[in-house]
């Protein structure tokens, strides 16, 4: 009978220690942040049927929906708030090569002009990469732009 009782006791006090234990692993969450707001809509890739170098600055949907449809017409161009919204397409035109990219900064307002800084990023040098034929590309949706928006390229130095 004693040995039920100390056993029973252990296994209270055992079991406690778990639970809390198990509350000193698994803290509260911290409280949620605000996360920074991010373009609604930002894509990239290496492939589109866009086979030179061209820029849009897009203003309104319809014509968002016929450059998205040259640049790939097996899928339903996505919703912009055209309102709040223009869109800046690139085409960086063909490559020899992989690993080429494209990035669209945020737009650097002043007055009624803004300049979109652009870059067109080459792989290193020593970098390996597949000889396949890419045709990189980015699509950003940004604030409203003022009417004297220009995009402002940045090509790699080779």
């Amino acid at each position: 009978m004693r040995y039920r009782i100390g056993f029973t006791f252990a296994a209270l006090i055992l079991s406690g220690l778990t639970v809390a234990g198990a509350a000193q692993r698994h803290p509260k969450p911290p409280a949620r942040q605000k996360p920074a707001q991010k373009s609604p809509l930002d894509l990239r890739g290496s492939m589109t049927t866009f086979g030179s170098a061209v820029n849009f600055i897009i203003r309104d949907p319809k014509t968002f929906e016929h450059v998205w449809r040259h640049h790939d017409p097996s899928k339903s161009a996505p919703v912009v708030d055209f309102r709040r919204f223009d869109v800046v397409a690139v085409f960086a035109g063909q490559r020899s090569s992989a690993g080429y990219s494209v990035r669209i900064d945020a737009p650097q307002k002043s007055g009624k002009t803004a300049n979109i800084p652009v870059y067109i990023v080459a792989p290193p040098r020593t970098a390996v990469t597949a000889q396949v034929i890419t045709n990189p590309w980015a699509i950003k949706a940004v604030p409203k732009l003022p009417p004297d928006a220009r995009l402002k390229l940045h090509q790699p130095n080779r």
